[in-house]
């Protein structure tokens, strides 16, 4: 019935993919390309066939577009973009995420102007052309919610096997929330640190090894020595004798040990400027 409808036709008929299974019960797929020819006094109209065997380059195209299937699954249901663009500029694919932060899914395309697409393709050629990853720790913008953000960028070159530049892939991770931790607690340590220096009474802390790790303004005043010369050392003045040094490990230890504050009403400490002074000292451990 085909064969007679494209007799009837007159035209070449095409079929890039038509299953077959043979005698052997073995599956194939098909190339098929069917020519009419037209009757001869001699000959009956007929029809040509070609067929190619192309089970085995289905077969691999079929493994690709599950691959395909598999990575975009992946890639849209990642909490980072992840988008690429080969050497000219073009988008090559682009997650959901990207689409949220980047981009206008329904106009299919991304919220660029176009000084910062020049920009960006020439950032990336430069990536190709460096052939190293880009690292870019921090990258300040503004999503279609209008709202600022700041993303750690992560651009890989890739190449085929003959080293042609094929795309970069980009993956941008919103680290907004990280960085403004991190900038209260810095902000918390200054303040802290002010408070600090502005007691009338020396006020150190040492770590469980005995290494300083906070050094007011007054005990710079009192031992003449400053914060950068102290912190991360075990003892504010290097001249002291091994038994002196083993006398102030013995009493942090014993600190940490009792678990509760310890008074020293009357303390004999040496201090370049002055000294031996007499202080009262209070040692209190913290867990």
């Amino acid at each position: 019935a085909r064969e007679a409808e494209i007799i009837k036709e007159g035209k070449v008929v095409h079929y890039p993919q038509e299953a077959y299974t043979t005698k052997e019960g073995t599956d194939l797929m098909l190339d098929l390309i069917k020519v009419p020819i037209a009757a001869t006094q001699s000959n009956p109209a007929c029809v040509l066939t070609i067929a190619q065997d192309i089970t085995a380059r289905h077969i691999q195209e079929s493994e690709n577009l599950k691959t395909r299937n598999i990575l975009q699954t992946l890639f849209n249901n990642a909490p980072m973009a992840i988008y690429a663009r080969d050497p000219k500029g073009e988008m090559l694919f682009l997650n959901q995420k990207t689409w949220e932060i980047y981009g206008n899914e329904k106009e299919s395309k991304l919220n660029e102007t176009p000084e910062q697409q020049e920009y960006y393709i020439k950032r990336e050629q430069q990536v190709l052309k460096d052939k190293k990853i880009l690292d870019l720790p921090e990258e300040e913008y503004t999503g279609n919610d209008g709202v600022k953000r700041i993303f750690h960028l992560i651009k890989a070159p890739v190449y085929d096997q003959d080293g042609k530049p094929m795309m970069v892939i980009t993956i941008s991770q919103d680290v907004t929330q990280t960085r403004d931790k991190e900038k209260e607690v810095i902000n918390t340590k200054n303040f802290l640190q002010k408070v600090l220096d502005n007691l009338p009474v020396a006020v150190y802390a040492k770590d469980p090894e005995g290494k300083y790790l906070i050094w007011n303004k007054k005990s710079e005043e009192i031992f003449d020595k400053k914060a950068q010369e102290v912190i991360g050392k075990q003892y504010y003045n290097e001249q002291i004798t091994p038994e002196q040094k083993e006398f102030v490990v013995m009493q942090d230890h014993s600190v940490f040990d009792k678990g509760s504050e310890v008074d020293i009403p009357q303390e004999l400490i040496s201090t370049q400027k002055d000294g031996i002074k007499v202080m009262h000292t209070v040692k209190t451990p913290l867990f």
